[in-house]
């Protein structure tokens, strides 16, 4: 019995769904057959495997090839991620016989990766709102209401109503996108307002937005007020980070993710109880 080594090259695992759109194991990783690889975006390590002729491909194309650092596993976490789950749930169980075989549970692995296993990011409305038409009306509202002055609630209303009509179509809530859309440009309006220091604004914020909350979900102001408090508790410590430089290293940061995630848990106990 002969042993082989056999090399795996897959392409774009890209959140939020995480999906991975393909694999193949050839049996030799030089120059020429990465050549023939091409991923649409190259974010890669700096193993000597990757020659001057691969990096050529993409660069005559006027890509920016993005070396992640050195022994920086978290710098490519999702692919480590994939590598892992490949390894423990398929190759770790099965000897493979040759490249054909490896090709065809390679494969058979990729479909239940993407659409088979249990995935929150795959399977959760979210992700059909992120990865849908339906971001750039909300992008395109959030771009109207940002310059102070000089913001167009009226045509952020109108992207908004878009916006929620799409999400309404797609999972039946809310009911009316047009109200919603008002509502969301309103709290919008009051968290200017309290970034100009606006007397009073600080609660009129958590009032709008728990509005907000329970128009869309159909709830009521007090079950979501919990949680329109922490997220704009949230808000207050972004804007201080914003003030303050906006370095990636400030404890702000995490200070604000923690009162995002008590929002989101809020909002989540509050609609689902």
């Amino acid at each position: 019995m002969t042993f082989r080594l056999l090399y795996l090259i897959f392409v774009r695992l890209c959140p939020p769904g995480r999906r991975l759109d393909g694999a193949a194991g050839p049996e030799r990783a030089h120059g020429p057959w990465r050549v023939d690889q091409r991923p649409e975006i190259l974010i890669r390590d700096r193993d000597s495997k990757y020659t001057d002729a691969f990096d050529a491909v993409f660069t005559a194309t006027g890509m920016r090839i993005v070396k992640t650092p050195v022994q920086a596993p978290r710098a490519k976490a999702i692919c480590e991620r994939w590598i892992t789950s490949a390894h423990c749930q398929r190759a770790d169980r099965i000897l493979i016989a040759g490249r054909r075989h490896l090709h065809h549970t390679l494969s058979e692995y990729v479909d239940h990766y993407n659409t088979h296993r249990p995935s929150p990011a795959v399977h959760s409305p979210l992700y059909g709102v992120a990865s849908g038409g339906w971001r750039r009306p909300l992008q395109h509202a959030q771009r109207l209401c940002a310059p102070v002055p000089g913001n167009e609630p009226e045509r952020a209303r109108r992207f908004m109503r878009r916006f929620y009509a799409l999400v309404s179509a797609g999972y039946g809530q809310p009911q009316d996108p047009a109200e919603s859309a008002r509502l969301e440009v309103e709290w919008w309006r009051v968290h200017r307002a309290a970034q100009q220091g606006a007397p009073g604004a600080r609660d009129e914020l958590v009032d709008a937005l728990a509005r907000l909350y329970a128009f869309v979900f159909g709830v009521t102001e007090s079950a979501v007020r919990p949680a329109a408090v922490h997220r704009c508790q949230a808000m207050e410590i972004s804007d201080q980070w914003v003030a303050r430089g906006s370095r990636p290293d400030s404890p702000l940061l995490a200070v604000e993710r923690a009162a995002l995630v008590r929002s989101y848990t809020a909002l989540v106990a509050a609609v689902h109880r």
